[in-house]
């Protein structure tokens, strides 16, 4: 009775460690130096690296790779990586997408002019729209903006696949 004890433990604790080994995760994001860039064919940064840490605690294997947002998104949803960072959250991306509680990083966006730009901004987004201003495909910029854009308050928008 003993033997046969032991050896389903044994058996158990070789499923869990074959089961533990095999457990691996691909993760999309996207190409947002200084924090996520790739270099000599690795993926690097501190979001990357807090990410890898987490999943070394976790003991799960992760592959990182680089794509745009759009493409990114649409591997996530037709289950071809297993998630996707750095995502701000937003009420639509929410609707179909899991968000941990606690943000990798928080960062605020900015605006930024030439040198020689007699542009001011006081903060107010009805004084920017007739400019033209640069965004990133599918790349949220927070409510208050993206809900300007979504309202097309801002007439000449140049949109961008890479923030390069």
């Amino acid at each position: 009775m003993l033997l046969i004890r032991f050896l389903i433990f044994f058996v158990f604790i070789m499923v869990c460690n074959v089961y533990a080994e095999q457990q691996k995760i691909v993760i999309a994001t996207l190409e947002y130096p200084p924090f996520i860039y790739s270099e000599n064919n690795q993926v690097k940064g501190p979001i990357v690296d807090k990410i890898r840490d987490l999943f070394d605690k976790l003991e799960v294997k992760v592959t990182i790779k680089i794509y745009p947002i759009a493409r990114g998104l649409f591997m996530v949803k037709n289950g071809e990586v297993d998630a996707y960072f750095s995502l701000k959250k937003t009420p639509e991306r929410e609707k179909k997408l899991l968000f941990t509680k606690e943000p990798l990083i928080q960062q605020p966006f900015v605006f930024f002019v030439r040198n020689d730009s007699k542009i001011i901004w006081n903060g107010n987004l009805e004084d920017i729209k007739n400019y033209r201003i640069g965004i990133v495909s599918k790349t949220s910029y927070g409510m208050v903006f993206d809900e300007y854009l979504k309202k097309g308050f801002i007439k000449n928008i140049d949109e961008a696949q890479t923030f390069e």
